[in-house]
């Protein structure tokens, strides 16, 4: 969903999409069941959306997970 909105966003000429805080993978909570973070989910999401980014001539802001020790 977060590459269609990019693409979509640099066709009609945005310069940056921002999405709401912890878009990839989505919130945990609030009645939602999501497996724990995935460190190669994760970058594989970064780099996928920082592709679409570069195709799509504009800045993204996305927050996601991060792994920290």
């Amino acid at each position: 969903m977060a590459t269609e909105a990019i693409a979509q966003a640099g066709r009609e000429g945005a310069r940056l999409v921002c999405f709401p805080e912890c878009y990839v993978p989505g919130y945990r909570g609030l009645g939602k069941t999501i497996p724990p973070p995935n460190a190669a989910f994760l970058e594989s999401a970064w780099a996928e959306i920082a592709s679409a980014a570069a195709r799509a001539n504009l800045t993204v802001i996305l927050g996601t997970e991060r792994i920290v020790q």
